[in-house]
């Protein structure tokens, strides 16, 4: 499971508001701007329809791993986004870049676009982080609001029927850290909290200097018929669901993707 962004609040318990720091974005978002943001641009795109021009609105949008590379493609991106040293890394990229691109420190929860987008987007599991389901449908909400009629809304995250399926496991991972003299290890354990249909991860991050950190995180699984449930009490008609490559649904995918449209 991976996310990209922090989703916002100021609720206390809600996990998001620290664990999306400057540590986070070292080993879960920096070191991923490679080949996963590369395949979530152009499937946006394809799936979108999304032409140099148009408007999109990023929700949740991180560092901007996939708003700058649309922003090079010519489109007039907007993004949201909770954590302040994030928001500033998108707006440093972006400049040194050369690519003009709007990134706003704001509530996702609460965040419009400031003018109607025609594609609005959520990926890299942004979503689905409070345990109140009506609190994530306020987020549905706002992509829907940020829309102008006619307007197209892609949402990616992790597949929980490969979850019932296979079951989850913990894995580790090495990231680089030039700047503390080596590698950073993660171990990553996932738990799946069936009475509760959530996702808890706990991380143990080995520095190269011996630090040792424990943090943790949780997210709600979402099934498919869930997320169409709540798509459509938003508003949104012409609802789809697509594998992480795009292709036709299929429950082993290891990603999943909400299509729809603001009538």
């Amino acid at each position: 499971m991976t996310t990209d962004a922090s989703q916002c609040s100021s609720q206390r318990g809600d996990w998001w508001t620290t664990f999306f720091d400057d540590t986070y974005a070292n080993l879960g978002l920096i070191a991923r701007q490679g080949a996963d943001a590369t395949h979530i641009v152009e499937v946006a795109i394809r799936e979108l329809k999304l032409e140099p021009g148009m408007r999109v609105f990023d929700q949740c949008c991180g560092i901007g791993r996939i708003a700058i590379p649309l922003a090079q493609r010519g489109m007039i991106v907007e993004g949201v986004e909770l954590a302040a040293s994030y928001v500033e890394r998108a707006r440093a990229d972006a400049a040194k870049l050369g690519v003009s691109a709007t990134f706003v420190e704001g509530d996702a929860f609460r965040y419009v676009a400031s003018l109607p987008c025609d594609a609005a987007i959520n990926v890299f599991t942004s979503f689905g982080y409070a345990a109140d389901a009506a609190r994530n449908e306020e987020m549905l909400r706002r992509a829907f609001e940020s829309l102008k009629p006619g307007g197209r809304f892609l949402l990616e995250r992790f597949n929980p029927c490969r979850i019932v399926a296979f079951g989850l496991t913990p894995y580790g991972s090495r990231v680089p850290l030039p700047e503390c003299g080596g590698d950073a290890i993660i171990l990553d354990e996932p738990v799946a909290d069936w009475h509760r249909g959530v996702i808890t991860s706990t991380w143990t991050i080995f520095f190269p200097d011996g630090r040792r950190e424990v943090r943790s995180f949780e997210t709600a699984m979402l099934f498919p018929h869930e997320l169409i449930a709540m798509a459509r009490s938003v508003g949104f008609v012409d609802i789809e669901l697509r594998s992480g490559n795009g292709e036709p649904y299929d429950r082993h995918a290891r990603r999943l993707l909400l299509l729809a449209r603001r009538p």
